[in-house]
């Protein structure tokens, strides 16, 4: 917001703001009511001072956009969550405001947590509304890409929240969005809406249908050198191959994922990679294979502090204990 370490430090010795050990200052929260309210009698200067937080908050995310799925991902979720009221409150002004930059920087970091951490139908909301937003601005080039990225995204989600039906309506929005444009997604994981459409045509049991789909978006991720989504769809066809019961062809899909993951360090990625592999193990009767992989899929997750990623690998544990007939072990999974 523009203030001096002289400024800070002054308002520190009348005990108006407190130093805390991880560089940061903090106010009372009586104060900060008081504050605002001083604040909220002038209208320009309320829109002045919202518009320099969501800026630095939109510029924050941004600025941690490729380490959140690369070997910093750890530090960078809680970093995120350590702002996560700010994010919300800058995310909210800049929708109202329709500051379409301000979106369009916040958006992929913002999605990465929502994706990792959980708070699924928190992140519909908020990208339902910055959808409504975005349908309320100009149509131009740089608008419709952030509202199709936006929409890409938001698919994504739907698919976490079990909304199928609004899943394909947004990613066939988004691909369309594109298309009108004549632009091809971002590089990214989420961004790309065909690589949505596969994975959910492999949610819904359409595995032939999916590996179609993963395939032909893999041509075109790898036409734009774009990594990112090529692991999203060997993962679809590993997924895919495994459930049809071809084996050999799930286990070269999900190495080469494997290993696009590891060169990027996305431990995310990583774990859910090594459940494809722990199924195809357990299904070829390599069962201390398979436990290995659930195993190394749960220590991932737990790192990133992923919950859904731990469920997913405990409960793959104890259908494999199960299987054994230790329905003891399986019944502490």
């Amino acid at each position: 917001a523009g203030a001096t370490l002289s400024l800070l430090s002054a308002l520190i010795d009348k005990s108006l703001l407190r130093y805390e050990d991880s560089d940061r200052f903090s106010v009372h929260e009586l104060l900060r009511q008081y504050a605002q309210e001083r604040l909220e009698q002038n209208a320009e200067d309320v829109r002045r001072t919202r518009d320099l937080h969501s800026a630095h908050y939109a510029g924050f995310l941004e600025a941690r956009g490729d380490a959140i799925t690369g070997a910093m991902q750890q530090r960078i979720l809680l970093e995120v969550a350590s702002e996560l009221h700010n994010i919300r409150a800058a995310w909210s002004w800049a929708v109202r405001q329709l500051h379409v930059g301000y979106i369009q920087q916040a958006a992929y970091t913002l999605y990465q947590f929502i994706d990792f951490r959980g708070p699924y139908h928190e992140g519909e909301e908020l990208f339902e509304q910055a959808i409504a937003a975005l349908e309320t601005v100009e149509s131009n080039q740089q608008n419709d890409r952030v509202l199709a990225v936006l929409c890409a995204l938001c698919g994504w989600i739907y698919i976490r929240t079990g909304e199928y039906e609004k899943s394909a309506a947004v990613f066939e929005r988004s691909r369309a969005l594109f298309a009108a444009i004549n632009a091809a997604p971002p590089a990214g994981f989420g961004t790309d809406p065909l690589m949505g459409l596969a994975l959910l045509a492999t949610v819904r049991g359409d595995y032939i249908g999916a590996i179609a789909l993963a395939e032909a978006a893999c041509v075109e991720a790898a036409g734009r050198s774009d990594t990112d989504n090529l692991q999203i769809g060997n993962y679809v066809q590993a997924s895919a191959y495994c459930s049809l019961g071809q084996y050999p062809a799930a286990q070269e899909q999900a190495a080469r994922a494997y290993r696009l993951a590891s060169t990027d360090c996305n431990q995310a990625m990583m774990a859910y990679i090594l459940v494809v592999l722990g199924d195809i193990a357990r299904a070829e009767g390599q069962l201390e294979t398979a436990q290995h992989h659930y195993q190394r899929c749960h220590g991932l997750h737990s790192q990133l502090d992923n919950v859904e990623g731990m469920a997913v690998a405990l409960v793959r544990l104890a259908e494999l204990a199960s299987s054994q007939r230790d329905y003891s072990k399986a019944a502490m999974f």
